[in-house]
């Protein structure tokens, strides 16, 4: 296991700033994932610790040694790819066992890691099979049997689902945290998908315009996001805001909230139903309040497109120019 340090990483292209005075600290065995739309420097980030790009300031360390000038191969470190990179001429045990025959170990060496592999991936009996023969998911884990035998300090996985359908992925997901639990080893994990930020991180970093808006697990940010633009990107739905008062302060503030922090009934805000959608046995109205402000709340009982509706609210955050001050 390595624990990874990045202090006041900058990395800018021309007059661009793609990543900016940024720094983290992740521990050791734990699965961290760097959350965010395209285009926030999410995978240029990723490339930075794998020693692929190097920084315009700042530095790595990696179990307390600074390895910002050293390039990928002498960082002892995993990188897989969404493309997973795998060699389309070779079987499936030739593609894992090859970076071992590069550092020139024992045939009996080789042999037990590609063995312990294999198992451990669960793809014994796919070990003759060419690699253009079999599925993504099956490619999914012939590229992290291939990054394990190398016996990594630190994993680096950039969006290595989302090639994958649905219903793989779904089970990809799974599969990958018990891999990440049996190796006991440190994973960062770059997605723009929420759900997998939920289902795999025992932290999560978003970020946007290079830096990290904000840390933490993903329940925290999806139940108290410190701005207005992680309220807004964390969450099965956006949270909805809208304009409001606050003791104390001279200026407007806005209310945030998320549909289920709400009881539908009078008396309360009146809304304007113009969308309904189930999910599973829960109803969601998307509605539009005073001057077309739009809210989406949790309903208790069926509604139409067209008609008013009330809600009051059981909980919020109070913003002020788009930080949280307040939990109400």
């Amino acid at each position: 296991m390595s624990k990874l340090e990045l202090i006041g990483l900058t990395k800018t292209y021309g007059q661009k700033i793609v990543i900016e005075d940024l720094s983290l600290k992740v521990e050791n065995g734990e699965f961290f994932v760097i959350l965010g739309p395209s285009g926030e420097g999410k995978s240029t980030l990723l490339k930075i610790v794998a020693g692929i790009e190097k920084p315009t300031r700042g530095s790595v360390i990696i179990d307390g040694k600074d390895v910002t000038e050293l390039p990928p191969d002498k960082r002892n470190i995993a990188m897989v790819f969404q493309s997973f990179a795998l060699y389309p001429n070779m079987t499936v045990k030739q593609n894992i066992e090859f970076p071992l025959k590069m550092r020139h170990l024992s045939k009996q060496a080789i042999e037990a890691k590609v063995k312990e592999a294999l198992r451990l991936f669960e793809i014994e009996d796919l070990a003759s099979s060419s690699v253009t023969k079999i599925s993504g998911g099956q490619k999914q884990r012939v590229a992290l049997a291939r990054a394990t035998v190398r016996d990594p300090s630190l994993f680096l996985l950039d969006e290595p689902l989302s090639n994958l359908d649905a219903r793989t992925r779904f089970a990809a997901r799974g599969e990958l945290k018990r891999i990440q639990q049996t190796l006991e080893q440190t994973f960062v994990y770059v997605t723009h998908d929420q759900k997998e930020a939920a289902s795999l991180a025992n932290r999560v970093g978003v970020l946007h315009k290079g830096k990290f808006e904000q840390v933490g697990t993903f329940d925290e940010l999806a139940q108290t996001p410190i701005t207005k633009w992680v309220g807004e990107f964390v969450g099965e739905f956006p949270m909805s805001f809208l304009p409001g008062s606050f003791v104390g302060l001279d200026n407007n503030v806005e209310i945030g909230f998320n549909p289920y922090w709400v009881t539908e009934g009078d008396p309360g805000i009146e809304c304007l139903v113009e969308s309904v959608e189930a999910i599973g046995n829960d109803l969601y109205l998307f509605c539009s309040v005073n001057k077309g402000d739009k809210v989406i709340i949790k309903a208790r009982a069926k509604a139409q497109v067209g008609e008013k509706t009330s809600f009051r609210l059981d909980r919020y955050l109070v913003f002020k120019d788009g930080v949280l001050i307040s939990k109400i």
